[in-house]
């Protein structure tokens, strides 16, 4: 190894059989063996360069599930010098009803022991690029089976620490046919009991129509007891426990959607993932701009003439209309304004400003008045903050995606 590879250093331990080989160069990190297991490597990582240290545990799972089984409560039991930690590899074990595809079906026995040791809550699986399998038994035809055994994880404090890593997966390109997935067959069953309902509306006396009708009904509900178990599945302990209560559990969820949902690469019309960053952005900039523009044009010049046609005020009135705002008039207008309106694009919504209006009022006060007299607003405060929420399930471009446009500022609202 070190004829062939200066500078690098490598371990591999007799207890995991060749299975794990780990290599790093000595000169970008230094890594300390914590514990050596059956199923795993676990141990210290520090970068040279930062000086920043994370724990990192590779696994390579039993193929059996029994042996297997000691492997969670291994994980689950971990000391940790530092608090980021990290942990790949192949797991040999499935964690979700459609992390197969072929083959027979994944059954709760399968999932008991991976999904109890994710639902502890010590992880979250890190969002992936490139294939969703990553094993598949070769097999021609019907035969061929595909399988999510690889995997990666991180806890909260890797989250905080490199809030930018992503993992990819390589495997070949393979044919999509074969079975659908549980969300796919409920959706399915639930078009065809609507049509078969609708139908039997039509023509309520129609025999034929009403046990049609009924059969989808129940494979719709036998559809939608696996679906809601699916969802059952997917679900943490911790989140049923807290909910939505203003806890740590709600934060760190929250943090973790927010990497979820980055939006890291496109396909482009000729089937090629591309993820090189400023070619992502200039791709959902240019689609958006052709539809929603870049730029606003001034109306044109009002037309006196028919505007002295219809109702308008007397001189009384317009004196009312131009009479300088007062500190009462600012007020007022801002707190008729709901407190869980969206914020600016400063993070400030109308609750913040009501709940300090004692400390602010007067300079909120001073400045919506000298915005009507020099008529001048800074563009940031007139911004408008596109959020891109997908149309489907995992969209590959930018027309897979809805705009929704948010922009609430204490000018605009008064």
């Amino acid at each position: 190894m070190g004829s062939s590879f200066m500078g690098w250093d490598y371990y591999s331990s007799s207890r995991l059989e060749g299975r794990i080989l780990l290599i790093w160069k000595a000169s970008w990190v230094k890594i300390e063996t914590i514990k050596d297991q059956d199923q795993f490597l676990h141990c210290r990582v520090r970068l040279c360069s930062t000086n920043q240290d994370f724990c990192l545990t590779v696994v390579y799972g039993s193929n059996q599930l029994e042996t297997r089984r000691s492997l969670w409560s291994e994980l689950a039991n971990l000391t940790f010098p530092v608090k980021p930690w990290l942990i790949v590899g192949d797991f040999n074990a499935v964690f979700d009803s459609n992390d197969r595809m072929g083959g027979r079906a994944i059954t709760m026995k399968e999932l008991e022991d991976a999904r109890h040791w994710l639902d502890v809550g010590l992880v979250e699986e890190m969002k992936i690029m490139g294939s969703f399998y990553t094993w598949s038994n070769n097999q021609e035809g019907g035969n061929r089976i595909f399988s999510k055994l690889d995997r990666v994880f991180f806890n909260e404090d890797w989250l905080d620490s490199f809030p930018n890593v992503i993992a990819f997966m390589h495997w070949e390109k393979f044919n999509w046919r074969i079975i659908g997935d549980v969300v796919r067959k409920y959706e399915e069953s639930k078009r065809v009991y609507q049509q078969a309902k609708s139908l039997l509306f039509l023509d309520p006396k129609n025999h034929s129509l009403c046990f049609a009708e009924k059969a989808y009904f129940l494979e719709f509900k036998k559809k939608e007891k696996i679906y809601a178990s699916y969802l059952y599945q997917k679900s943490k302990i911790d989140w049923l426990h807290f909910g939505d209560d203003n806890s740590s559990v709600f934060y760190a969820s929250m943090k973790k959607r927010k990497i979820a949902n980055r939006i890291l690469s496109f396909v482009t019309e000729g089937g090629r993932i591309e993820d090189n960053y400023p070619k992502v952005i200039n791709h959902f900039v240019q689609y958006f701009q052709t539809f929603l523009g870049y730029s606003s044009k001034a109306s044109g010049n009002v037309d006196s003439s028919t505007i002295a046609l219809g109702p308008i005020l007397n001189f009384e009135d317009q004196l009312e209309m131009i009479k300088p705002f007062s500190c009462q008039d600012v007020k007022a207008a801002m707190f008729s304004i709901s407190s869980i309106k969206s914020p600016g694009p400063d993070g400030f919504g109308a609750g913040f400003f009501k709940s300090l209006w004692k400390d602010i009022g007067k300079e909120v006060s001073k400045a919506v008045p000298e915005f009507f007299d020099t008529g001048h607003i800074p563009k940031s405060m007139n911004n408008t903050i596109l959020a891109l929420i997908p149309k489907i399930d995992h969209p590959t471009t930018a027309a897979e995606y809805r705009p929704i446009a948010s922009c609430t500022t204490i000018y605009k609202c008064i």
